[in-house]
Protein backbone atom coordinates (compact mmCIF):
# COMPACT_ATOMS: atom_id res chain seq x y z
CA UNK A 1 0.00 0.00 0.00
CA UNK A 2 1.08 3.60 -0.64
CA UNK A 3 -0.05 4.64 2.84
CA UNK A 4 -1.18 8.07 3.89
CA UNK A 5 1.95 10.01 2.86
CA UNK A 6 2.58 11.86 -0.39
CA UNK A 7 4.55 9.73 -2.82
CA UNK A 8 8.27 10.39 -3.07
CA UNK A 9 10.14 10.88 -6.36
CA UNK A 10 11.26 7.50 -7.66
CA UNK A 11 8.09 5.67 -6.55
CA UNK A 12 6.78 3.37 -9.29
CA UNK A 13 3.12 2.80 -10.12
CA UNK A 14 3.21 0.07 -12.77
CA UNK A 15 5.33 1.63 -15.55
CA UNK A 16 4.98 5.21 -14.27
CA UNK A 17 7.75 6.74 -12.16
CA UNK A 18 6.90 9.68 -9.86
CA UNK A 19 9.24 12.62 -10.47
CA UNK A 20 7.56 15.36 -8.45
CA UNK A 21 4.43 16.69 -6.75
CA UNK A 22 2.13 19.03 -8.69
CA UNK A 23 -0.59 19.53 -6.09
CA UNK A 24 -3.01 17.99 -3.63
CA UNK A 25 -6.56 18.61 -2.51
CA UNK A 26 -9.72 16.95 -1.28
CA UNK A 27 -10.40 15.27 -4.63
CA UNK A 28 -6.93 13.91 -5.32
CA UNK A 29 -3.17 14.11 -5.29
CA UNK A 30 -1.49 15.09 -8.56
CA UNK A 31 2.06 14.12 -9.49
CA UNK A 32 4.45 14.63 -12.35
CA UNK A 33 5.56 11.25 -13.68
CA UNK A 34 7.51 9.58 -16.44
CA UNK A 35 5.73 6.99 -18.57
CA UNK A 36 8.51 4.47 -19.23
CA UNK A 37 6.53 2.64 -21.92
CA UNK A 38 5.96 5.69 -24.13
CA UNK A 39 8.87 7.80 -22.92
CA UNK A 40 6.80 10.87 -22.11
CA UNK A 41 5.97 12.99 -19.09
CA UNK A 42 2.42 12.82 -17.78
CA UNK A 43 0.40 13.90 -14.79
CA UNK A 44 -0.96 11.24 -12.44
CA UNK A 45 -3.97 11.94 -10.26
CA UNK A 46 -4.47 9.54 -7.35
CA UNK A 47 -7.50 9.19 -5.16
CA UNK A 48 -6.32 10.04 -1.61
CA UNK A 49 -5.62 6.88 0.34
CA UNK A 50 -8.16 7.90 3.02
CA UNK A 51 -10.93 7.59 0.39
CA UNK A 52 -9.84 4.35 -1.31
CA UNK A 53 -12.06 2.21 0.90
CA UNK A 54 -15.10 4.48 0.38
CA UNK A 55 -16.96 3.33 -2.73
CA UNK A 56 -18.78 6.65 -3.05
CA UNK A 57 -15.49 8.47 -3.57
CA UNK A 58 -14.12 5.72 -5.78
CA UNK A 59 -17.22 6.05 -7.98
CA UNK A 60 -16.78 9.82 -8.14
CA UNK A 61 -13.17 9.33 -9.15
CA UNK A 62 -14.21 6.95 -11.92
CA UNK A 63 -16.90 9.43 -12.97
CA UNK A 64 -14.27 12.16 -13.32
CA UNK A 65 -12.32 9.87 -15.65
CA UNK A 66 -15.40 9.26 -17.79
CA UNK A 67 -16.28 12.96 -17.84
CA UNK A 68 -12.79 14.00 -18.92
CA UNK A 69 -12.69 11.24 -21.53
CA UNK A 70 -15.93 12.57 -23.05
CA UNK A 71 -14.54 16.09 -23.46
CA UNK A 72 -12.28 16.95 -26.38
CA UNK A 73 -11.17 20.56 -26.20
CA UNK A 74 -7.73 22.23 -26.14
CA UNK A 75 -8.73 24.11 -22.99
CA UNK A 76 -9.53 20.95 -21.01
CA UNK A 77 -6.77 18.66 -19.78
CA UNK A 78 -6.82 15.36 -21.69
CA UNK A 79 -7.17 12.10 -19.77
CA UNK A 80 -5.14 9.21 -21.17
CA UNK A 81 -6.29 6.29 -19.03
CA UNK A 82 -7.80 5.10 -15.75
CA UNK A 83 -5.50 2.61 -14.01
CA UNK A 84 -4.88 1.00 -10.64
CA UNK A 85 -1.79 0.07 -8.64
CA UNK A 86 -1.79 -1.68 -5.26
CA UNK A 87 -5.52 -1.11 -4.95
CA UNK A 88 -5.28 2.66 -5.55
CA UNK A 89 -7.02 4.03 -8.67
CA UNK A 90 -5.28 6.78 -10.60
CA UNK A 91 -5.75 8.81 -13.76
CA UNK A 92 -2.99 9.41 -16.28
CA UNK A 93 -3.42 12.82 -17.84
CA UNK A 94 -1.81 15.38 -20.10
CA UNK A 95 0.87 17.32 -18.23
CA UNK A 96 -0.10 21.00 -18.31
CA UNK A 97 2.77 23.20 -17.18
CA UNK A 98 2.46 26.80 -16.08
CA UNK A 99 0.95 28.57 -13.09
CA UNK A 100 -2.56 28.62 -11.75
CA UNK A 101 -4.66 31.73 -12.08
CA UNK A 102 -4.67 31.79 -8.27
CA UNK A 103 -0.91 32.25 -8.27
CA UNK A 104 -1.17 34.90 -10.98
CA UNK A 105 -3.66 36.88 -8.89
CA UNK A 106 -1.59 36.66 -5.70
CA UNK A 107 -1.11 39.80 -3.64
CA UNK A 108 -4.12 41.63 -5.04
CA UNK A 109 -2.87 41.98 -8.60
CA UNK A 110 -5.37 43.55 -11.00
CA UNK A 111 -5.35 42.65 -14.68
CA UNK A 112 -5.88 45.11 -17.48
CA UNK A 113 -8.97 44.45 -19.60
CA UNK A 114 -6.82 43.08 -22.43
CA UNK A 115 -5.02 40.68 -20.09
CA UNK A 116 -8.34 39.66 -18.55
CA UNK A 117 -9.98 38.92 -21.91
CA UNK A 118 -6.98 36.86 -23.04
CA UNK A 119 -7.72 34.53 -20.11
CA UNK A 120 -11.50 34.84 -19.82
CA UNK A 121 -12.46 34.06 -23.41
CA UNK A 122 -10.60 30.72 -23.68
CA UNK A 123 -11.70 29.85 -20.13
CA UNK A 124 -15.33 30.34 -21.13
CA UNK A 125 -14.77 28.48 -24.41
CA UNK A 126 -13.50 25.46 -22.47
CA UNK A 127 -16.29 25.48 -19.89
CA UNK A 128 -18.76 26.14 -22.71
CA UNK A 129 -17.51 23.03 -24.51
CA UNK A 130 -18.25 21.03 -21.36
CA UNK A 131 -21.71 22.61 -21.15
CA UNK A 132 -22.27 21.64 -24.79
CA UNK A 133 -21.69 18.02 -23.78
CA UNK A 134 -24.13 18.33 -20.88
CA UNK A 135 -21.35 18.48 -18.27
CA UNK A 136 -21.20 20.96 -15.38
CA UNK A 137 -17.88 21.62 -13.64
CA UNK A 138 -19.24 22.78 -10.23
CA UNK A 139 -15.80 23.66 -8.85
CA UNK A 140 -14.59 26.59 -10.94
CA UNK A 141 -12.11 28.79 -9.10
CA UNK A 142 -8.70 30.34 -9.88
CA UNK A 143 -6.76 27.34 -8.55
CA UNK A 144 -8.54 25.17 -11.15
CA UNK A 145 -7.49 27.37 -14.07
CA UNK A 146 -3.99 26.85 -15.49
CA UNK A 147 -2.20 29.60 -17.40
CA UNK A 148 0.22 27.51 -19.42
CA UNK A 149 3.80 28.33 -20.27
CA UNK A 150 2.60 28.06 -23.89
CA UNK A 151 -0.02 30.73 -23.22
CA UNK A 152 -2.91 28.27 -23.35
CA UNK A 153 -5.63 28.45 -20.73
CA UNK A 154 -6.74 25.06 -19.40
CA UNK A 155 -9.49 24.07 -16.98
CA UNK A 156 -8.45 21.54 -14.33
CA UNK A 157 -10.12 19.22 -11.84
CA UNK A 158 -13.49 17.95 -12.98
CA UNK A 159 -13.75 15.95 -9.75
CA UNK A 160 -17.16 17.42 -8.92
CA UNK A 161 -18.47 17.47 -12.48
CA UNK A 162 -21.92 16.09 -13.20
CA UNK A 163 -24.32 15.81 -16.07
CA UNK A 164 -26.80 18.68 -16.23
CA UNK A 165 -29.53 16.20 -17.09
CA UNK A 166 -29.48 14.63 -13.65
CA UNK A 167 -28.59 11.13 -12.60
CA UNK A 168 -25.57 12.08 -10.48
CA UNK A 169 -25.70 12.24 -6.73
CA UNK A 170 -25.83 15.57 -4.96
CA UNK A 171 -23.29 16.79 -2.42
CA UNK A 172 -24.06 17.98 1.06
CA UNK A 173 -22.63 21.31 2.21
CA UNK A 174 -20.31 19.41 4.53
CA UNK A 175 -18.95 17.40 1.61
CA UNK A 176 -18.65 20.49 -0.53
CA UNK A 177 -16.86 22.36 2.22
CA UNK A 178 -14.35 19.57 2.73
CA UNK A 179 -13.84 19.14 -0.99
CA UNK A 180 -13.68 22.71 -2.21
CA UNK A 181 -12.20 24.26 0.88
CA UNK A 182 -14.34 27.34 0.19
CA UNK A 183 -17.91 28.16 -0.71
CA UNK A 184 -16.94 31.50 -2.17
CA UNK A 185 -17.45 30.56 -5.83
CA UNK A 186 -20.81 28.81 -5.50
CA UNK A 187 -23.94 30.29 -7.03
CA UNK A 188 -26.80 31.28 -4.71
CA UNK A 189 -29.02 28.46 -5.97
CA UNK A 190 -26.28 25.90 -5.32
CA UNK A 191 -25.90 27.14 -1.76
CA UNK A 192 -29.66 26.82 -1.34
CA UNK A 193 -29.52 23.19 -2.40
CA UNK A 194 -31.19 23.64 -5.79
CA UNK A 195 -29.93 21.61 -8.78
CA UNK A 196 -26.93 23.15 -10.51
CA UNK A 197 -27.25 24.39 -14.10
CA UNK A 198 -24.79 25.85 -16.61
CA UNK A 199 -25.75 29.27 -15.19
CA UNK A 200 -24.32 28.11 -11.85
CA UNK A 201 -20.92 27.66 -13.50
CA UNK A 202 -21.38 31.08 -15.13
CA UNK A 203 -21.74 32.62 -11.66
CA UNK A 204 -18.47 30.98 -10.61
CA UNK A 205 -16.76 32.35 -13.72
CA UNK A 206 -18.19 35.77 -12.86
CA UNK A 207 -16.55 35.63 -9.44
CA UNK A 208 -13.25 34.78 -11.12
CA UNK A 209 -13.66 37.68 -13.60
CA UNK A 210 -14.42 40.08 -10.76
CA UNK A 211 -11.27 39.06 -8.92
CA UNK A 212 -9.18 39.50 -12.08
CA UNK A 213 -10.64 42.95 -12.69
CA UNK A 214 -10.59 44.31 -9.13
CA UNK A 215 -7.79 42.43 -7.40
CA UNK A 216 -10.14 41.20 -4.69
CA UNK A 217 -12.76 38.52 -4.15
CA UNK A 218 -16.32 39.94 -4.24
CA UNK A 219 -17.80 37.67 -1.57
CA UNK A 220 -15.06 36.11 0.54
CA UNK A 221 -15.62 36.75 4.24
CA UNK A 222 -14.06 35.52 7.50
CA UNK A 223 -16.45 32.60 7.98
CA UNK A 224 -18.31 30.22 5.63
CA UNK A 225 -21.66 31.47 6.94
CA UNK A 226 -20.74 35.10 6.27
CA UNK A 227 -19.46 34.18 2.80
CA UNK A 228 -22.70 32.37 1.99
CA UNK A 229 -24.68 35.35 3.24
CA UNK A 230 -22.68 37.72 1.03
CA UNK A 231 -23.27 35.53 -2.04
CA UNK A 232 -27.00 35.52 -1.34
CA UNK A 233 -27.49 39.21 -0.57
CA UNK A 234 -24.46 41.38 -1.37
CA UNK A 235 -23.94 43.24 -4.64
CA UNK A 236 -20.21 43.96 -5.06
CA UNK A 237 -19.04 47.42 -6.21
CA UNK A 238 -18.97 48.15 -9.92
CA UNK A 239 -15.70 47.68 -11.82
CA UNK A 240 -16.74 50.00 -14.65
CA UNK A 241 -13.40 51.79 -14.61
CA UNK A 242 -12.12 49.12 -17.01
CA UNK A 243 -14.94 49.43 -19.53
CA UNK A 244 -18.66 50.02 -18.88
CA UNK A 245 -19.54 47.28 -21.37
CA UNK A 246 -17.44 44.74 -19.48
CA UNK A 247 -19.03 45.88 -16.23
CA UNK A 248 -22.48 45.17 -17.70
CA UNK A 249 -21.44 41.65 -18.76
CA UNK A 250 -19.93 40.98 -15.34
CA UNK A 251 -23.06 42.20 -13.55
CA UNK A 252 -25.16 39.71 -15.52
CA UNK A 253 -22.84 36.87 -14.49
CA UNK A 254 -23.28 37.74 -10.80
CA UNK A 255 -27.06 38.04 -10.86
CA UNK A 256 -28.63 36.31 -7.87
CA UNK A 257 -31.23 34.58 -10.07
CA UNK A 258 -29.89 32.02 -12.51
CA UNK A 259 -32.43 32.96 -15.21
CA UNK A 260 -30.92 36.47 -15.35
CA UNK A 261 -27.40 35.21 -16.18
CA UNK A 262 -25.98 34.07 -19.52
CA UNK A 263 -27.42 30.60 -20.02
CA UNK A 264 -24.03 28.93 -20.52
CA UNK A 265 -20.33 29.67 -20.54
CA UNK A 266 -20.48 29.51 -24.33
CA UNK A 267 -22.92 32.42 -24.35
CA UNK A 268 -20.65 34.32 -21.97
CA UNK A 269 -17.68 33.66 -24.28
CA UNK A 270 -19.67 35.20 -27.13
CA UNK A 271 -20.42 38.30 -25.04
CA UNK A 272 -16.76 38.71 -24.09
CA UNK A 273 -15.57 38.08 -27.65
CA UNK A 274 -17.96 40.76 -28.94
CA UNK A 275 -16.44 43.16 -26.42
CA UNK A 276 -12.93 42.19 -27.48
CA UNK A 277 -13.75 42.54 -31.20
CA UNK A 278 -14.81 46.18 -30.77
CA UNK A 279 -11.56 47.21 -29.09
CA UNK A 280 -8.65 48.75 -31.08
CA UNK A 281 -6.35 46.17 -32.66
CA UNK A 282 -2.62 46.02 -33.22
CA UNK A 283 -0.35 43.09 -33.94
CA UNK A 284 0.93 41.47 -30.75
CA UNK A 285 4.53 41.96 -31.87
CA UNK A 286 3.89 45.70 -32.23
CA UNK A 287 2.19 46.25 -28.85
CA UNK A 288 5.11 47.91 -27.09
CA UNK A 289 5.97 50.01 -30.16
CA UNK A 290 2.37 51.14 -30.46
CA UNK A 291 2.24 52.03 -26.77
CA UNK A 292 5.41 54.09 -27.05
CA UNK A 293 4.03 55.77 -30.16
CA UNK A 294 0.90 56.74 -28.23
CA UNK A 295 2.99 58.37 -25.50
CA UNK A 296 5.08 60.26 -28.05
CA UNK A 297 1.99 61.39 -29.94
CA UNK A 298 0.31 62.65 -26.78
CA UNK A 299 3.45 64.45 -25.67
CA UNK A 300 3.79 66.13 -29.05
CA UNK A 301 0.13 67.14 -29.02
CA UNK A 302 0.45 68.58 -25.54
CA UNK A 303 3.59 70.53 -26.39
CA UNK A 304 1.99 71.86 -29.56
CA UNK A 305 -1.03 73.15 -27.67
CA UNK A 306 0.79 74.38 -24.57
CA UNK A 307 0.98 77.99 -25.73
CA UNK A 308 -2.76 78.32 -26.23
CA UNK A 309 -4.24 75.83 -23.79
CA UNK A 310 -2.37 76.06 -20.53
CA UNK A 311 -5.43 75.04 -18.55
CA UNK A 312 -7.05 72.22 -16.63
CA UNK A 313 -7.03 69.76 -19.53
CA UNK A 314 -3.33 70.23 -20.16
CA UNK A 315 -2.52 69.82 -16.49
CA UNK A 316 -4.61 66.62 -16.51
CA UNK A 317 -2.63 65.41 -19.49
CA UNK A 318 0.73 65.76 -17.75
CA UNK A 319 -0.37 64.82 -14.22
CA UNK A 320 -2.57 61.82 -15.03
CA UNK A 321 -2.83 60.77 -18.67
CA UNK A 322 0.82 60.46 -19.64
CA UNK A 323 1.87 58.56 -16.47
CA UNK A 324 -1.07 56.17 -16.87
CA UNK A 325 -0.29 55.57 -20.55
CA UNK A 326 3.31 54.83 -19.67
CA UNK A 327 2.19 52.38 -16.95
CA UNK A 328 -0.11 50.58 -19.38
CA UNK A 329 2.61 50.52 -21.99
CA UNK A 330 4.94 48.82 -19.50
CA UNK A 331 2.22 46.16 -19.06
CA UNK A 332 1.86 45.80 -22.86
CA UNK A 333 -1.77 46.93 -22.43
CA UNK A 334 -1.77 49.02 -25.56
CA UNK A 335 -5.53 48.91 -26.08
CA UNK A 336 -6.16 50.52 -22.71
CA UNK A 337 -3.45 53.10 -23.50
CA UNK A 338 -5.21 53.99 -26.74
CA UNK A 339 -8.50 54.43 -24.85
CA UNK A 340 -6.85 57.15 -22.78
CA UNK A 341 -5.34 58.59 -25.96
CA UNK A 342 -8.79 58.88 -27.49
CA UNK A 343 -10.07 60.61 -24.38
CA UNK A 344 -7.14 63.02 -24.45
CA UNK A 345 -7.72 63.79 -28.13
CA UNK A 346 -11.30 64.74 -27.36
CA UNK A 347 -10.30 66.96 -24.44
CA UNK A 348 -7.40 68.65 -26.25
Amino acid sequence: SFGDLMLEPGTRLTHYEITGVLGAGGMGEVYRALDHKLGREVALKLLPSTWVSDQTWVQRFHREARVLASLDHPGIVTVHSLEEADGVPFLTMQLAEGQTLRALLAEGRRLSLDELLEIAIPLCDAVGAAHGKGVLHRDLKPSNVMVGTDGRIRVLDFGLAKGSGGGAESLTLTEIGSTLGTLAYMAPEALAGAPATPASDVFSVGVILYWMASGQHPFQRSTPAATAGAIATYDPPDVGALDPRFSAVLSRCLEKYAASRPTSAGDLASDLRALSDTRPRTGSHNKRFAGVAAVILLAATALGTWQWQDGQDTRWLYAEALPEIQRLNDLDSVFDAFSILENAARRL
